[in-house]
């Protein structure tokens, strides 16, 4: 696997293409809540004009596979930090630690390149659909 990371100081997607949206929408219960093409274009329009950082993982055919979208923020705990908005993988790809290490690596280094020390994520509990908020310090 490659890890491929792009800072988009002026907003953009770069690598978070709309079939890995897709794969990332179906797993998730509460996004779908929204129709796909509901959901991509708050996707789009947010992220095409925010600040972000995407941290794509690519196959040997160079396809994506998973990876995460992560904004600046503000958070009530820390501070600014950055704040992941998406974390997936695809499904035949999930069960490797070593590949969300490497991810989570990345993010880190994507943190101190923008000069903040906490990385924040959400976790979902599906069954309960409560969402906690987990913070990281890099």
């Amino acid at each position: 696997m490659k890890i491929i990371t792009d800072w988009h100081p002026d907003g953009g997607l770069g690598h978070f293409t709309k079939e890995l949206g897709l794969a990332g929408w179906e797993d998730s219960k509460l996004a779908r809540n929204l129709p796909f093409e509901d959901w991509w274009d708050i996707q789009v329009e947010v992220l095409d004009y925010t600040e972000n950082y995407v941290v794509t993982l690519h196959d040997a055919e160079g396809v994506s596979v998973g990876g995460v979208v992560l904004i600046p923020a503000y958070d009530a705990q820390v501070g600014k930090a950055l704040s992941v908005w998406h974390q997936f993988l695809r499904t035949e790809h999930r069960g490797s630690a070593k590949l969300w290490r490497e991810v989570l690596r990345a993010s880190e280094d994507c943190a101190r390149h923008a000069g903040l020390r906490f990385i924040i994520w959400t976790h979902r509990d599906e069954k309960s659909g409560r969402v906690f908020l987990k913070h990281k310090e890099v």
